[in-house]
């Protein structure tokens, strides 16, 4: 058993509360209320609330013991564990954010606080022989989006296309590098590691911001999010040789308690390499956008298949659908650009507002305005003074401040 704590490393969202013996007692008692639903569960769980003694489950003999040993561990505060019993947070989303902590055999602890909450999830897609294809039909593309949570459309862009964004991306991401505020994911933090992120594309070159008003976008983002939707976050993701698989997540993780009656977003994945398993293709959990399909364990890609496809093509998936990327077992890098995109009553993951440079907003057409939050849609994105479809911008000579009459 691995003794290692995981925990993605990215700052967390909640910071570990000191833990009353009132909250301790009160968690406990909802773990005793609730054993007969860990009974098909082998082995013992250790529950640490950050201070008092750990709590031991022996979940298949239905009772509470002294001591281990443990097949998992988990780090909670005893109002995050009530959250996840009662179903208000799930508890991937917690492991991914750093609300809570795991340890040992992750797909046990998942498994113990999803039977906590009542839950069965599955680790694979029931009664679907086959995963979408490669089709240059935008209507067929749509049915599998439906059906399984993403779909892959060939021939989206023209080779000249793909060149002239690859070409733009490869000399943004060697100049971050050059200048030194490249961003990489690896275990030494952010400053190193194979895999390279160019974010906001937007502040990147006008052919980026081009992209946004490919027909794909509208075709397939306007019968789900609605009109309007924004762009939440824009960027690469250029995975290098020996990289490390992604941790599994899908991409409405801060919607909690967790929304699954309706995506709040959608994504195209455009690929300006032929995307390989071998090479990173995102790896997928099909169908887990609308059925309780999902990972045990969000460190490993177990039950997942690969999203594949030529330079040119694009994967437009469900913001409900697990994914992560892959690990890059080839010598070259793999470089994607990726358009997320959310409805206009949605936060987006990148403030456009504090983010886009003025001198590239400056040069937004009402496409773009709209696409970056500029327009005020139904009472969002407003001042005090505007209306519906009214367009703003920082402009501080336009907001009414602190005043005092004059006589």
């Amino acid at each position: 058993m691995a003794d290692e704590l995981r925990a993605v490393d990215i700052p967390a969202v909640s910071t570990m509360r000191v833990a009353t013996d009132e909250d301790i007692r009160s968690a406990v008692a909802l773990i005793r209320e609730r054993l007969d639903r860990l009974k098909d569960l082998d082995g013992v769980i250790e529950v640490n609330f950050g201070s008092g003694s750990p709590v031991y489950v022996d979940c298949k003999g239905g009772r509470l013991v002294d001591s281990g040993p443990a097949v998992g561990r988990l780090i909670a505060h005893p109002d995050d564990l009530r959250r996840i019993a009662n179903g208000k947070l799930d508890p991937r989303s917690a492991m991914l954010f750093s609300i809570v902590k795991v340890g040992g055999h992750v797909a046990s602890v998942t498994r113990f606080c999803d039977r906590l909450a009542g839950q069965h999830s599955q680790t694979h897609m029931d009664g679907y022989p086959e995963f979408p294809k490669l089709t240059a039909d935008w209507k067929t593309a749509a049915n599998d989006l439906e059906k399984f949570g993403y779909c892959l459309i060939k021939d989206v862009l023209s080779p000249e296309q793909v060149a002239i964004l690859r070409n733009r991306l490869v000399e943004q991401a060697a100049a971050e590098e050059e200048a030194g505020v490249s961003w990489r994911e690896g275990r030494a933090g952010h400053k190193d590691g194979p895999t390279q992120r160019v974010w906001n594309l937007a502040n990147k070159g006008d052919e980026f911001l081009d992209l946004l008003k490919h027909p794909v976008v509208d075709y397939f983002m306007r019968p789900t999010l609605g009109d309007h939707y924004i762009v939440s976050n824009y960027l690469s993701v250029i995975a290098g040789p020996g990289n490390e698989p992604q941790q599994l997540h899908y991409d409405q993780t801060g919607v909690q308690p967790g929304v699954t009656a309706f995506p709040v977003g959608m994504n195209i994945l455009w690929f300006l390499d032929d995307v390989t398993e071998a090479n990173g293709g995102t790896r997928v959990f099909p169908g887990s956008h609308e059925v309780h399909v999902g990972p045990d364990d969000i460190f490993v890609s177990d039950g997942t298949v690969a999203a594949e496809g030529p330079a040119g093509s694009a994967m437009v998936f469900d913001t409900r659908l697990w994914h992560g990327t892959g690990a890059n077992r080839t010598d070259k890098r793999r470089h994607v650009i990726i358009t997320l995109f959310y409805r206009a009553w949605m936060r987006p993951q990148i403030n456009p507002w504090t983010s886009i440079h003025p001198h590239v907003s400056a040069k937004f057409d009402e496409t773009l305005k709209t696409l970056f939050g500029y327009r005020c849609t139904s009472t969002h994105g407003g001042r005090e003074d505007q209306i519906e479809g009214e367009f703003n911008g920082y402009d501080p000579d336009a907001l009414i401040c602190e005043m005092r009459p004059k006589t």
